[in-house]
């Protein structure tokens, strides 16, 4: 994965971060001190990972919705993104992103 964005989130223990989907953007985020919850949200599953252990980190693939919360005070999360920002490719509303997703979605016909 080329990275072409990074930033990082600090000290933010009463925070939500993130709150939205990214049509293009793939991400990495690698747990540098303190710890962080993130939740990974595909329309049909959720799952919450703690990233608790310096260099620990989670591989985000495009078109999931994610939070990162309960950070604690010392936290310190690095943020990589293979895409540079870009308003128009986020999906802000989880209503949208659920009908987005079902639409998009291809089901299997059984015989």
């Amino acid at each position: 994965m080329k990275i072409y964005e990074h930033y990082k989130i600090i000290e933010l223990p009463e925070m939500i971060r993130g709150s939205h989907a990214n049509r293009k953007s793939e991400f990495v985020l690698i747990n540098v001190a303190g710890s962080a919850k993130v939740k990974i949200d595909d329309r049909f599953s959720m799952a919450v990972i703690e990233l608790n252990k310096p260099r620990m980190g989670i591989y985000i693939p495009s078109m999931l919705w994610k939070d990162m919360y309960d950070f604690s005070k010392d936290a310190v999360l690095l943020v990589l993104s293979n895409e540079h920002y870009d308003a128009d490719e986020y999906i802000r509303d989880y209503k949208e992103y659920k009908e987005i997703v079902v639409k998009e979605c291809t089901f299997i016909k059984r015989k």
